[in-house]
């Protein structure tokens, strides 16, 4: 990783582990037109979840256990990697576009598992 992919890294998993309780276990380049693809997941599993799973039957296990494997993948621009990196500060649209998907993840949306926005 550059110096500048370090600090975007860093930058987006510590706003993402204070403001959506996920983190950022996935950053990978594609090319220069697609830019970097993201990959979020939870911190922790929910009480909530936990107390499912143990009284859930076999065939809703595999339902209920897709929070535990939540995720959710993102495209972010070459453009706002490279700038946020110099920078050392996330854009706003970029903090947008954080709040709007995260917020899915956080919330145990179905829709997270494998989504890509």
């Amino acid at each position: 990783m550059t110096p500048e992919e370090t600090r975007f890294f860093e930058s987006v998993d510590g706003y993402a582990r204070t403001r959506h309780e996920c983190f950022l276990a996935e950053m990978t380049f594609h090319n220069e037109e697609r830019g970097y693809f993201l990959c979020f997941r939870p911190l922790r599993i929910s009480d909530d979840l936990i107390k499912r799973l143990q009284g859930c039957s076999s065939e809703n296990l595999e339902k209920n256990l897709s929070a535990v494997f939540a995720s959710r993948y993102l495209t972010i621009p070459t453009q706002d990697v490279r700038a946020a990196g110099k920078l050392q500060q996330l854009p706003s649209s970029l903090i947008h576009q954080l709040d709007a998907e995260l917020a899915k993840l956080k919330a145990g949306d179905d829709s997270v598992r494998g989504a890509e926005h």
